[in-house]
């Protein structure tokens, strides 16, 4: 178990999931939707992705967690040695994404004023992505 993918439907916990692993195994973590997206929340170009995601699947060990493109999504599958999908139910996924988008906002006395920290594209790209897996 040096490889690891971990996917699933949005808010099935991949990320917490990833986490646990990579602190019982000391394998590194590498979060999907950081090399997705830049820290402002829009898209990275496509060739810089690919160049990270390949970088990534060619060291000797690692947990990949998220979906991300589909043909990076093949490649890690045929890489791996272990693959983990989450799979939750519809409606607690849907609970968690909710919970994720929805509590910030009543705590954004404790977060810059809604900034970059919460109202990104990827935060409405995650919602619109998690109701396309709903309906």
């Amino acid at each position: 178990m040096k490889k690891i993918a971990v996917f699933g439907k949005p808010g099935s916990g991949k990320s917490t999931l990833s986490k646990a692993l990579a602190l019982a195994t000391g394998i590194q973590l590498h979060q999907l939707d950081s090399i997705v997206y830049k820290k402002n929340g829009e898209l990275v170009d496509r060739s810089s992705f690919d160049e990270a995601h390949e970088r990534i699947l060619s060291s000797g060990n690692w947990i990949i967690d998220g979906f991300g493109p589909i043909n990076s999504f093949h490649q890690r599958l045929e890489a791996a040695d272990t693959l983990v999908y989450v799979d939750l139910p519809y409606i607690t996924s849907y609970w968690f994404v909710t919970k994720r988008l929805v509590i910030p906002l009543f705590l954004a006395s404790t977060l810059e004023p809604m900034s970059p920290s919460f109202m990104t594209k990827s935060n409405f790209s995650l919602l619109y992505t998690s109701l396309s897996f709903f309906m």
